[in-house]
């Protein structure tokens, strides 16, 4: 074996060890805490996802292995290991959700409302700095194995510094809920709740999206979707800093301007092209046709890179 060619299996090897790691840093609010995160859901274990489990797991989109090759599709996971993140120690965790964790989500409740949103913009923090950490590290690499130059900029080390920068702005952003909570200033943030009444619990969600198309002042416009069961209905929460209102209601405009089962698809579409932290329910899912299933994946997989407003199919409907 060349040189060359060792050092790329070297790197290789490293990579995939890389994609294994966990940013384990106490992301709570005063940024004082130097206890190790634990994994804690991002979805309601006991309430939610209970509600839209089958013997103790649910569907979530994974990593897998397909004709040989890396990519996402969906696959059965435990329900007390789906939509974990290491994002804050347990006291932490349990002093700040602790509202939300042990009851019913009240949606006339602002703190649980606000809480819902918190938890979905500390998650989208968690994941932007976990992946930074990562490709920082692979890059890195690279340079000591001599397969980028030291000091020159090129394609891999660009894209690990966009991340490093993606993670930055996102802090700057879960900052502004961190000086809410701080205040109990939960009126900070806004929110439209939507009830799809007499709704089987087929998904739940819990994501921080934003569309680079729409910008606000200082950045570009970012909502929290939360969709949960709720007795014999379904909930969905747009939430959004309340100085960006006007630009964060573009996002779920076509959700909100819409009635019966339209809402419901455009909701689907929303949730599968802006959203990558939900689940859904494996009795659902299994009775699904497999033209349904792939239509899903794979428009799942083409709007991770680019945000396809223009595509629409039927087989997208989630409810």
């Amino acid at each position: 074996m060349s040189i060359a060619a060792d050092s790329w299996a070297v790197l290789k090897a490293y990579s995939f060890a890389q994609l294994k790691a966990k940013f384990t840093k106490c992301l709570e609010p005063s940024a004082k805490c130097r206890q190790t995160a634990i994994k804690a859901h991002s979805i309601q274990n006991a309430g939610m996802l209970a509600r839209i489990s089958r013997n103790g797991h649910v569907v979530s989109m994974r990593r897998v292995l397909r004709d040989g090759n890396a990519t996402l599709d969906f696959a059965e996971e435990g329900r007390n290991q789906a939509t974990t993140f290491t994002g804050l120690c347990a006291a932490h965790d349990a002093e700040i959700f602790r509202p939300i964790e042990t009851a019913a989500i009240d949606i006339s409740n602002e703190r649980h409302l606000f809480l819902l949103a918190y938890r979905a913009a500390l998650k989208e923090l968690h994941t932007i700095m976990e992946w930074a950490a990562r490709l920082q590290r692979i890059y890195m690499k690279r340079v000591e194995l001599g397969l980028s130059p030291k000091g020159q900029p090129d394609p891999p080390g660009m894209f690990a510094t966009e991340r490093l920068m993606a993670s930055y702005v996102t802090h700057l952003y879960k900052t502004k809920y961190d000086l809410a909570f701080l205040k109990g200033d939960f009126s900070a943030v806004s929110h439209e709740v939507i009830v799809l009444p007499k709704q089987a619990a087929t998904v739940a969600v819990n994501s921080l999206t934003s569309d680079d198309s729409i910008r606000t002042d200082e950045d570009v416009a970012r909502i929290a979707v939360n969709v949960f069961p709720r007795d014999e209905d379904v909930v969905a929460v747009f939430s959004y800093l309340s100085g960006e209102a006007p630009q964060a209601r573009q996002l779920h405009a076509e959700v909100s301007a819409a009635t019966g089962d339209y809402q419901k698809y455009a909701l689907s579409r929303l949730l599968l092209r802006c959203c990558e932290n939900f689940v859904l329910n494996p009795e659902y899912f299994d009775r699904m046709p497999e033209s349904k299933k792939e239509a899903i994946r794979n428009f799942f997989l083409s709007t991770i890179s680019k945000n396809d407003t223009g595509t629409h199919d039927p087989a997208l409907f989630l409810f």
